[in-house]
């Protein structure tokens, strides 16, 4: 997983005792920055010790100034007898005057029907021509021209897109003519460039589809006073077509919190599991992060729903009721103003109920009055 983003995952069928499994897959960063790459392995049955079943590493990637071009989604499925439609872009080129592309794919999987420039191209307010584009059986051709003393373009873009109809079931690579896709500078020299093909898969429209996904997460509250459990609430959903068995993890930042099991879930429904978390261990005043996760069930292709990050924990000290990492005399004027209060009064605060009784009262006030003058800095009583 890179950051909250699933890349890929695989089922280890009997692995013995003692022995190992090694995996690797493919991830093309696309933007700049601080990556942290997550392996995880699901709990097994029995499982006590779970303490090295994730390991998070952080990586960096720079920007790449090579040029390229490239089909955008790079990978796409689609069902037989649907239409969908491709990007063509080029990244970082400099004095970009004009260009040309000879696209191939595989006639019995894919059908061109259309091929056009967008209004927003590399040449979007600029003098350019373009001959009407050339669509084969196997092979589309387009390119594009500035004219007369029109400025290069320099940066990254759209070139072209092309809409193509699944004919058939299969796969298809989208390929780049060598010879014949090239980027060209205002003296018409070849730009040096790399290309990059793609891929689009043909599903039977008739396969019964597979996916699960998190729907919901929340703590019934944000803000905790120290020592208190968490409650995590995490809303599952089984969006295909084929009743499900999956398991459920509920990390905070990195720490796993649980896995639950949910048996035999049903197409269309959905439940919504709760998590206790004990939080003794987190730093006060701290903005914990918190996510879900479903494992990938056999068969599934769309993923993206399997993750979700959707909440947050601040664990402060008891009795500081405005969350100012104090405990001082503001605190009882809100207890004051909450008490004999109760969950749906007017004057109801969550916050001045500190030991969770449903009920703002002299057990309250007195538990503040134990930790007034307590700050953030200060020992915990």
């Amino acid at each position: 997983m890179i950051n909250s983003t699933i890349v890929d995952s695989t089922l280890i069928p009997g692995l013995g005792v003692g022995s190992f499994y090694r995996s690797s897959w493919l991830w093309t960063p696309t933007e700049q920055g601080r990556y942290n790459v997550t392996a995880y392995a699901l709990p097994v049955a029995g499982e006590v010790y779970k303490g090295n079943n994730i390991d998070v590493k952080a990586t960096f990637v720079s920007v790449n100034v090579t040029t390229y071009i490239s089909i955008h989604p790079q990978a796409t499925t689609v069902t037989k007898g649907g239409v969908l439609t491709i990007n063509t872009r080029v990244n970082n080129v400099e004095n970009l005057y004009a260009w040309q592309l000879l696209l191939y794919y595989n006639p019995a999987i894919l059908e061109c029907v259309d091929a056009w420039i967008p209004t927003e191209n590399v040449f979007a307010g600029k003098i350019f021509i373009s001959p009407e584009p050339l669509i084969e059986k196997n092979y589309t051709m387009v390119g594009a021209t500035l004219t007369g003393g029109e400025r290069a373009f320099t940066g990254s873009g759209i070139l072209c897109q092309l809409q193509f109809k699944a004919i058939c079931t299969g796969e298809s690579t989208l390929h780049f003519d060598t010879e014949n896709s090239f980027p060209l500078n205002p003296a018409l020299g070849i730009i040096n460039c790399k290309l990059i093909d793609g891929t689009v898969e043909v599903e039977d429209s008739s396969v019964i589809s597979h996916d699960v996904g998190v729907t919901g997460l929340e703590s019934t509250e944000s803000e905790l006073y120290f020592g208190w459990l968490a409650n995590i609430n995490v809303n599952v959903s089984n969006v295909g077509e084929a009743t499900e068995s999956f398991n459920v993890a509920v990390y905070c930042n990195n720490t796993l919190v649980g896995t639950q099991v949910v048996c035999n879930l049903a197409p269309g429904e959905n439940v919504t599991l709760t998590f206790r978390f004990a939080t003794e261990h987190l730093r006060l005043y701290v903005n914990y992060s918190l996510w879900a996760q479903a494992s990938v069930v056999i068969g599934e292709a769309h993923r993206d729903n399997n993750v979700l990050s959707d909440g947050n924990l601040v664990l402060k000290l008891v009795g500081d009721v405005n969350g100012d990492a104090s405990v001082n005399i503001l605190d009882f004027s809100f207890l004051g103003l909450a008490f004999g209060s109760f969950p749906n009064d007017t004057k109801w605060n969550q916050s001045a109920d500190l030991n969770r009784d449903g009920v703002t009262d002299m057990i309250d006030i007195l538990t503040a009055w134990i930790h007034f003058g307590e700050n953030a800095h200060s020992p915990i009583s």
